[in-house]
């Protein structure tokens, strides 16, 4: 899967991402890492939205947060279709260094 940060206005805090699968889409693991400009000082809150059908319709979809990024995963069973585009919107709540 390709990814692109989506907006001119994402920040560390706020923002919109997406990925567009190509062939052979991933089932489940790492699906984007979305590095912060600005590290946090530990790990921040992060929570991910679906913003359209594609991201909606995935079962399985979680996020794990780092001290300099976060990675949106899939569990097994999340099937993600061949070429198509999924986009969330995020929230990143920490204390930045």
């Amino acid at each position: 899967a390709t990814a692109a940060m989506s907006g001119v206005n994402d920040t560390d805090s706020a923002g919109h991402v997406e990925i567009n699968t190509g062939t052979g889409a991933t089932t489940n693991g790492d699906l984007v890492t979305v590095t912060f400009d600005v590290p946090f000082n530990d790990p921040p809150s992060v929570t991910i939205t679906a913003s359209e059908i594609n991201s909606a319709a995935l079962t399985e979809v979680y996020v794990e947060a780092l001290d300099g990024s976060f990675i949106i995963k899939t569990a097994a069973g999340s099937n993600l279709a061949d070429s198509t585009t999924y986009r969330w919107y995020y929230t990143a709540v920490g204390r930045p260094n």
